[in-house]
């Protein structure tokens, strides 16, 4: 708990990159050990400015964890940390990993498989068409993965809502800012059906620099990305780059030759991404058959909204007991209301009980 409570400090006093926080914390051996190291450690640290010293060392003195917890608390917000066994595991191996992440909404499955789809702002017809299509045809057990920028992002929250699946929206800003507005109404049904999650702490608003940097978080959560549509200089080919950057799966929608805004993912195929024209291509190189795909969707489709929040908590390797549930669900569900869950989940064979009253995820649940 100590060292959770230390990384969420680091993050709200926000002096540190991410990059340059984990330098610090490794040297200092511990988040916690960080936030109570003198003067002297910091001066003889390389690359760190004297007014960034400062500036974190008064932010230190004057910061109250407890009452910014009561804030997070009140305002129905989650976070999960570097120190966190819930800490999506692809993001603990891109370059910077955030030291938080919050999130508004539902907690994220870890397990699921995870896509990203990224596209131009000002999308065509033909791009709204195929991402639905695309991912109208992916099993339950995906989650797409976006940005809720307008255009093709905003598109592929929407479709992937529509169809039942789980998507996670990733901000550049604060998770409680809405932008831009022209998604709001995108935004509150992400945050009762989905997840919206950001590095960047509550209040925080748009900064033109936020966004590439939570392009890397998009791709880095994801297996994969797709991009649907994008012109030479779009942003989502900063995301196709970290995707690569990452050894991630890239794919691409093939555009007419004829239109500025499928330049770029025509381009991206010239490159080597593999070209998709319907949710089978994904399917075929991730090694999902049609019959397992079947089976994902009933299973997905037969859990309650409680069940899911529950099994997006568990793991097949560490089990866990219903306090640490009830923690990890930031007391979202009473415990009446999480210990029927775990019910429901141990009827439908998609977890076990272990001695202690510990819950481990079985092949059926992690697979689901």
């Amino acid at each position: 708990m100590e060292s959770r409570r230390a990384y969420l400090t680091l993050s709200l006093i926000g002096v540190f990159s991410p990059e340059t926080a984990h330098r610090l914390i490794a040297a200092a051996g511990s988040a916690a050990a960080l936030l109570k190291a003198p003067l002297s450690f910091f001066s003889s640290f390389p690359g760190l400015r004297k007014s960034t010293i400062h500036s974190f060392m008064n932010k230190r003195e004057r910061i109250h964890i407890e009452r910014e917890v009561r804030t997070l608390q009140k305002k129905k917000i989650g976070w999960v940390t570097f120190a966190d066994p819930a800490y999506p595991s692809p993001l603990r191996h891109i370059h910077s990993p955030p030291l938080v992440i919050y999130i508004k909404g539902r907690p994220l499955n870890i397990d699921s498989r995870f896509l990203a789809v990224v596209g131009t702002r000002k999308c065509s017809f033909y791009g709204r068409r195929a991402a639905e299509e695309i991912i109208g045809g992916l099993p339950g057990s995906f989650t797409v993965v976006s940005g809720l920028a307008a255009g093709i992002d905003g598109w592929a929250h929407k479709v992937a809502l529509e169809r039942g699946l789980f998507t996670i929206a990733v901000l550049g800003t604060g998770v409680d800012v809405i932008y831009p507005a022209v998604n709001r109404r995108i935004y509150f049904d992400i945050a009762d059906k989905g997840a919206l999650i950001s590095e960047f702490p509550p209040g925080t608003r748009p900064q033109k620099h936020h966004f590439p940097l939570r392009n890397r978080i998009i791709s880095g959560l994801s297996r994969g990305v797709l991009v649907v549509e994008s012109s030479l200089k779009s942003g989502s080919l900063i995301t196709a780059s970290f995707a690569l950057e990452q050894g991630k799966d890239l794919f691409a929608v093939p555009g007419s030759l004829f239109k500025k805004s499928c330049q770029g993912t025509n381009a991206l195929i010239k490159e080597g991404a593999f070209p998709v024209t319907e949710s089978g291509d994904i399917l075929h190189l991730w090694g999902i058959s049609p019959e397992e795909k079947e089976q994902k969707d009933r299973l997905c489709l037969s859990l309650t909204q409680e069940e899911k929040c529950v099994i997006n908590q568990l793991s097949p390797e560490e089990p866990r007991n219903m306090e640490e549930i009830s923690e990890a669900l930031n007391g979202e569900l009473s415990l009446g209301r999480l210990s029927a869950a775990l019910l429901g989940l141990k009827v439908k064979g998609a977890v076990a009980e272990l001695a202690g009253r510990r819950f481990v995820l079985t092949k059926e649940g992690k697979e689901g």
